[in-house]
């Protein structure tokens, strides 16, 4: 009778219970790359995200040329009618102009915040999540690589149509004498800005994605967030409710957007009840860092089916 001897596994060679090859976090980072970039409609977002913020923001420009135009009118009327005393509400032209660049920031924001929502949540209606945990167990490691990528490309997104605004806005308001440097101090707080507005609402837009796993419903909470409310809260008669719409994220996206001086980002602005620039922008991470916290615990937690 003969007997078998098992020979010994050759070096390096996986065994039972312990994987070939262990995944790290720079691996599960590419791999939320590689899916965004693949993703045809993260494209056609990203595309429509840049258009409209330099189709604004050209509108905007002839918008200050045509106010230099009107404001010149109003003048001779003023002139010739002195009983007539309306030149102190007249817009001033530099200020609009200074405004193009980030003019569409209210739809480009809400478009990211929707591209956030499909890349997350379009994994659980398609069951393709179940692939990616089968792939990188550590699901923590998984929702804060999405987060990264989201982060990376909207920063990326902010500043090319920001500067892709301003160098269409520049010929229109070359008629006029209204052009200026990008390299404004106050422009490069309006970059700013507006690169933290689609960072934190592209995370909103994830958070939801994750906490209810449906394209639709996540979307409709979000515009909801960024445009129900402050109607909402326009019609209630009481005092409060005014207040508090300096603080919903509308207004704050408003504040962020604008163009400020250095020493006047920790001022109160014009209207006494708005927070300055930098509350502003803390007001708003807050805002969307709830729905990204909430949807981590629910990504990490909940089961994917």
């Amino acid at each position: 009778m003969s007997t078998q001897t098992a020979s010994p596994a050759p070096a390096g060679a996986p065994t039972a219970g312990r994987p070939a090859h262990r995944l790290t976090f720079f691996g599960v980072l590419r791999s939320e790359f590689l899916k965004f970039r693949t993703l045809v409609s993260s494209w056609v977002l990203v595309i429509v995200t840049v258009v409209a913020m330099i189709g604004l923001g050209a509108l905007l420009a002839y918008v200050s040329t045509a106010q230099v135009g009107i404001n010149e009118s109003t003048r001779q009327n003023i002139e010739e009618n002195p009983q007539f005393n309306g030149q102190a509400a007249l817009p001033d032209p530099m200020e609009l102009a200074l405004q193009a660049p980030a003019a569409g920031v209210t739809l480009a924001y809400l478009i990211l915040g929707a591209l956030a929502v499909v890349i997350v949540a379009s994994e659980f209606g398609t069951r393709s999540i179940t692939s990616t945990f089968t792939a990188a167990p550590k699901r923590t490691a998984v929702y804060v690589a999405k987060a990264i990528v989201i982060a990376v490309y909207s920063a990326a997104i902010a500043v090319v149509s920001i500067v892709g605004a301003w160098l269409v806005a520049q010929p229109i308001l070359a008629r006029e004498d209204l052009t200026f440097s990008l390299w404004r101090e106050d422009v490069w707080y309006n970059v700013l800005g507006v690169v933290v507005i689609f960072v934190l609402t592209a995370w909103m837009g994830m958070g939801l994605g994750a906490l209810l796993r449906n394209n639709a419903g996540a979307i409709v909470v979000l515009v909801v967030l960024l445009f129900v409310l402050p109607i909402i809260f326009i019609l209630l008669p009481w005092e409060w409710s005014q207040d508090f719409m300096q603080y919903l994220p509308q207004s704050l996206a408003g504040i962020l957007a604008n163009p400020v001086e250095p020493a006047d980002a920790t001022q109160m602005t014009s209207d006494g009840n708005a927070p300055d620039y930098v509350e502003a922008g803390l007001w708003y991470a807050v805002w969307c860092g709830v729905p990204l916290i909430a949807g981590l615990f629910s990504f990490t937690a909940r089961d994917p089916k």
